[in-house]
């Protein structure tokens, strides 16, 4: 039996065939070229870099309270960095009012987070009182400070001892402070403010059909105004602490019928209030124009 073997035919393929289209030749040198622009904008972006930093130092600089915020923040003789702000502030306030933030309080603050909180507020009332603030009004909504205001007022008391034994500088010569007497700290929560509005209507309807101070006809705007002001003064400026730093406004408990008067300013910080973050408070306060509605 006899065996066919079929070989099956080879196919030449052809090369590929290239078409090159007539045009510029390519240039060779474009990558060497490439670090020289790399570079050019990296020049750009520097000096545009420096321009606004010089920009905003010299913005910084017609300020001026940048320098004394930097100096608080690396001096730790805060005497004297009193003595030298009381000078250099053009205006100080009367009444200051702390406001205690509630954003953290979903948390439930633990007692010694409570009782930093009431450190602070008696240092504020020692910066205050050397300064020349008259008054400082605590709000605080759940009631939690109020209801230790006999211990807030023992520590207050501890804390201008305190300082003032402090307040001697290095050379041994004590440096000149205003005196406590006459300060005045107040505790407020969200009740009082419900309590004081019902008193003070009380005294009105006496007032008109009792002592015929006046009559139904006379109340309005003002004479409410001047009623409610009579016990609690309205505070120039209010420090809102212990909560996230934000652009708008929480009272906590804050009288809002004081807002008319008041400048409110955020402190930037959630834990505790410092001498340099205090004072830039100030600071702010003593630049701020108030037309009062006009």
């Amino acid at each position: 039996m006899s065996t066919h073997v079929t070989k099956r035919s080879k196919q030449v393929l052809d090369p590929p065939q290239f078409h090159v289209r007539p045009g510029p030749a390519p240039d060779l040198h474009r990558f060497e070229r490439q670090p020289q622009h790399w570079m050019a904008g990296r020049i750009a972006l520097t000096l545009l870099h420096w321009a606004f930093a010089l920009w905003t130092l010299i913005k910084a600089w017609s300020s001026r309270s940048w320098i004394f915020i930097l100096q608080h923040v690396i001096s730790r003789d805060i005497p004297k960095a009193i003595e030298t702000d009381r000078a250099r502030l053009t205006k100080i306030p009367h009444h200051l009012a702390v406001i205690v933030s509630q954003e953290q309080a979903w948390t439930n603050r633990s007692p010694a987070q409570w009782d930093a909180i009431i450190h602070d507020i008696c240092n504020t009332c020692v910066w205050s009182s050397e300064l020349g603030i008259k008054e400082v009004s605590v709000f605080e909504q759940s009631g939690y400070l109020k209801r230790r205001e006999s211990h807030i007022q023992k520590q207050r008391a501890k804390a201008f001892e305190e300082y003032h034994m402090c307040s001697t500088g290095s050379n041994g010569s004590s440096v000149q402070s205003t005196p406590s007497k006459g300060f005045k700290l107040s505790i407020f929560a969200l009740e009082d403010g419900k309590n004081y509005v019902a008193q003070v209507t009380k005294q009105m309807a006496v007032a008109v059909t009792e002592e015929d101070r006046f009559t139904s006809d006379n109340i309005n705007v003002q004479l409410v105004d001047k009623w409610m002001s009579e016990r609690i003064s309205e505070p120039e400026i209010a420090m809102i602490c212990y909560g996230t730093a934000h652009n708008y406004i929480e009272l906590s408990g804050f009288f809002p019928w004081h807002m008319r008067l008041t400048e409110f300013i955020n402190i930037p910080s959630h834990k505790s209030i410092s001498y340099p973050l205090f004072i830039r408070a100030m600071y702010n306060y003593s630049k701020v124009e108030q037309r009062f509605g006009r």
